[in-house]
C-alpha cells in the first residue's frame, strides 16, 4: 500500500476476514495496531470475525479489551 489510512487499513483487514484468510487478517491487525493509525469499529468487528473463524477466544478476549465501548 502507498498510502497507509484507516480505510486501506479496513478494507484490506476485512476483506481479508471475508475470504476466510483469518490469520492474515490477524496478522494485519497487529501490523497496523502497532502503528500511528488508529483502528475503527470496522477493523475491530473484521479482527473479531477472524477470531471467530480460527476460534481464538484468548485473541478475541485481547481484541475486545483494547476498545472501550
Amino acid at each position: 500500500m502507498s498510502e497507509k489510512n484507516v480505510v486501506t487499513w479496513t478494507a484490506v483487514i476485512s476483506g481479508l476476514a471475508q475470504g476466510q484468510f483469518y490469520e492474515d487478517s490477524l496478522k494485519l491487525f497487529g501490523k497496523m495496531h502497532g502503528g500511528p493509525v488508529a483502528p475503527n469499529s470496522l477493523i475491530y468487528v473484521s479482527s473479531l470475525t477472524a477470531c471467530s473463524g480460527l476460534q481464538a477466544i484468548r485473541e478475541g478476549r485481547q481484541i475486545h479489551g483494547l476498545e472501550d465501548f
